[in-house]
């Protein structure tokens, strides 16, 4: 397999990437799980429909490539005027049938256009992503240690690689929150450092140069709608690239040998108190 950066690849098209392959594929929302057995069940249940999946793809279309979203809007989208919602059967046959589309409906559309103008409104992510003349980038890169495939979505960087560019050493991260204000307890929350580390460490793997850093615009959900920037520290970066390697190790043992283990070999009970 070739180390390589795509652009332009719809999100859903990225999902798909590795279904194919006889080799096990690991995205970062894998590693966020406990356990192997956990990773196993996370593989087998998500089909990609989810409203919060159709909100997010939208809201990453507006504010990475604004133009697409407003001038191509129907080319990625189906906007959905029937007020039933988008869990009917109907609904369910529209997408059937524009497979390459995603539904939304206007309080969709709306929302996502509040989040784009939040974003647009702070001069640091306004500064920071005119730098990143790359956007979207799906990444996929050969394990030959683990036996796997690794593959990300990368939002935004400055370059594939560029030696001396003025922001090469960092990757940039979107991410709606409900709380914009507390954010970086969402980071530790949800595990978005694990993902970072992840990032950081495929991407020297397919470009062949580390960077340094991880950057997040982190924008409201709900009103008021607002936007901050982000930096993890080396350190958060380094505790999580621990972590994440454990988890990937033992994902990578499970699939070979197809022994899904949670809990079983602990040897000590949990402390609590």
């Amino acid at each position: 397999m070739t180390s390589a950066y795509e652009p332009g690849l719809s999100f859903r098209r990225y999902r798909e990437i590795g279904q194919d392959l006889p080799i096990l594929t690991v995205n970062a929302s894998l590693l966020k799980e406990p356990t192997p057995l956990h990773s196993k069940y996370a593989m087998d249940g998500k089909d990609g429909t989810s409203d919060a999946l159709s909100l997010g793809d939208a809201v990453h279309k507006a504010i990475l490539e604004p133009d697409a979203f407003e001038t191509q809007f129907d080319d990625f989208y189906l906007l959905w005027t029937d007020t039933k919602g988008l869990d009917t059967k109907k609904a369910i046959e529209a997408r059937m049938l524009h497979p390459d589309k995603i539904l939304l409906n206007q309080e969709m559309v709306d929302q996502v256009r509040w989040m784009r103008d939040a974003v647009h409104r702070h001069k640091l992510a306004v500064w920071l992503l005119a730098q990143c003349k790359e956007r979207e980038l799906s990444g996929v890169v050969a394990d030959k240690d683990l036996g796997i495939v690794r593959k990300i979505r990368v939002d935004a960087c400055d370059g594939i690689g560029t030696p001396g560019a003025s922001w090469s050493d960092y990757l940039l991260d979107l991410k709606s929150t409900r709380n914009v204000v507390d954010f970086g307890r969402e980071i530790r929350k949800f595990e978005y450092d694990i993902q970072a580390a992840y990032y950081l460490d495929a991407d020297a793997m397919i470009t062949g140069k580390p960077r340094q850093g991880f950057l997040f615009i982190a924008v409201s959900n709900n009103p008021p709608y607002c936007a901050r920037v982000y930096s993890l520290l080396p350190e958060a970066i380094e505790k999580a690239r621990i972590i994440y390697k454990r988890r990937l190790a033992a994902l990578a043992d499970a699939y070979i040998h197809r022994q899904w283990e949670a809990f079983e070999n602990e040897s000590e009970p949990i402390p609590v108190g």
